[in-house]
């Protein structure tokens, strides 16, 4: 009898012992092996009666590794987060295409002349001479007038400025250029370029994709931890959007090559996407879906590696070049062309004349316009977003670098990790930019860059950003832009 129970009891030990280390799903073995130098456990996911296929590898989360449900709540919330200010763009989008423009259109007489600014009504006040001369002395202390000013040329180009308790508008501005001749003209393409509202969108898609790919990734391993279940409807819309974005990308980069303007539009932050998608090939669901084509496998990694390089590259010249704009303060670049046949003044005064003055790059330039100190923060907050990103892609090849490859590629979620907080942090920054935009709706008004040329009486009018150029142009043009903005390209 004894025998007979240690034998039962030897039988259960064994058989508990096979259940632990083998488990059989299906026509899968999953055999679970435990790294003791990492604290990791990992499966490898392999079809019935074969070798254990590398290739098919699916990491797993540490059994100790508590924090990884905390993880995924706050990725859920920060998700919530870019989704509302998502939502909260789109809102402002509606509002500002739905603008009315009643005399505001470009086929309108006296666009030419002021454009979409309030420039008309404000420059028909009567002027203070006593505020003018206030006003002129707080434009004369520099800041990012300084340029202009040492060339003879008063800019307009805020909202709002204050010094000493003593503030005026923009429009108390434009009263003091009453009686001043205005130029005509067409604005270039460079003129509806970056704008702060922009920034906010692809700074919102990057935060969504970035933290969307964790969410995958951590549902993959959580759900089916034995075995590989296929791409998902989740996977394929993630796979499908980025090669979208990824493509559309490129297209507007090759035009900027092409024809590099100082104001682009080109998104810094869509390259992550292409990294992205080199990584996940490496993992569960993709790696084990290519498991018996090995060589389009490892093609597909190289290619998409190099080509998130290229982008990376081709984003730094975006900011070199094409970030003037907003990095400097704006341009002395002429941004707009003379409507000649609309200048009708003539004058004996030296470098005024109708030529003279159509050929000045700076009267025609295109000054960085500031509503608020806070909403420059979103550019700075696109900037470290940026940063951030670069620096957690390296972060993988750097440990891989210092000998930690095999730590690197049995820890499923250390590559997209980084990338993840980086939109933890981009959520919050486009949370914050929807709050300044929201505090600014209330005081935005159609102000407008001014650059007056004192010598000739001549006040040169450019584009109000009051809408972000959403309420110029033809709708074709204002939903290229918006879809370009939420495909951050």
């Amino acid at each position: 009898m004894a025998y007979s129970n240690h034998r039962t009891n030897r039988h259960h030990r064994e058989y508990r012992h096979h259940e632990e280390n083998t488990i059989e799903l299906q026509d899968l073995y999953v055999n679970r092996n435990h790294r003791a130098r990492h604290g990791q456990d990992y499966y490898e996911a392999v079809p019935k009666g074969s070798e254990n296929d590398e290739d098919c590898r699916i990491p797993w989360f540490p059994e100790t590794f508590d924090i990884g449900k905390y993880l995924y709540r706050a990725a859920i919330f920060f998700l919530v987060i870019a989704i509302g200010a998502g939502v909260g763009h789109i809102v402002f989008v509606v509002k500002f295409v739905t603008t009315d423009t009643t005399g505001f259109e470009p086929e309108d007489s006296s666009f030419p002349f002021f454009k979409n600014s309030g420039f008309a009504d404000c420059a028909a006040r009567p002027a203070d001479a006593a505020n003018c001369s206030v006003i002129m002395e707080i434009i004369s202390h520099g800041g990012p007038d300084k340029a202009y000013l040492d060339k003879g040329y008063t800019p307009i180009a805020t909202q709002g400025r204050s010094k000493q308790g003593t503030h005026y508008d923009w429009c108390q501005a434009a009263s003091c250029f009453n009686g001043y001749a205005v130029l005509p003209t067409t604005p270039q393409d460079s003129v509806v370029g970056l704008t702060t509202f922009e920034l906010w969108g692809n700074i919102n898609t990057a935060a969504i994709m970035t933290i969307w790919a964790l969410i995958n990734q951590y549902r993959a391993y959580k759900k089916h931890p034995q075995h590989c279940s296929g791409i998902g409807f989740s996977d394929w819309a993630q796979l499908l959007l980025s090669l979208a974005m990824v493509v559309w990308w490129w297209v507007e980069y090759v035009q900027f090559a092409i024809d590099p303007v100082l104001n682009a539009s080109n998104s810094i932050d869509e390259w992550i996407t292409t990294w992205q998608l080199a990584v996940n090939i490496h993992y569960h669901p993709f790696s084990c879906a290519l498991k018996r084509r090995h060589g389009l496998k490892r093609a597909l990694k190289i290619a998409l590696t190099l080509l998130a390089l290229a982008q990376w590259c081709a984003t730094i010249q975006v900011l070199t070049a094409g970030w003037t704009h907003i990095l400097d303060q704006g341009s002395f670049t002429q941004s707009y062309d003379c409507v000649q046949d609309l200048i009708s003044n003539t004058t004996s005064v030296p470098g005024c004349s109708a030529q003279e003055l159509c050929s000045d790059s700076m009267l025609l330039s295109n000054p960085y316009f500031s509503w608020d100190f806070m909403e420059r923060q979103v550019m700075l907050g696109a900037l470290g977003c940026f940063v951030l990103l670069t620096a957690t892609a390296l972060s993988p090849l750097l440990c891989i670098l210092s000998g930690k490859k095999e730590k690197v590629l049995e820890r499923d979620i250390r590559p997209i990790l980084g990338p993840a907080f980086t939109g933890f942090f981009a959520a919050v920054v486009s949370g914050m930019a929807l709050a300044v935009l929201i505090q600014l709706n209330n005081h935005m008004a159609r102000a407008g860059p001014l650059v007056v040329k004192e010598a000739c009486r001549t006040v040169h009018v450019g584009l109000s950003p009051w809408r972000y150029y959403l309420d110029v142009g033809s709708d074709y043009a204002k939903a290229i832009r918006i879809i370009k903005i939420w495909f951050n390209v």
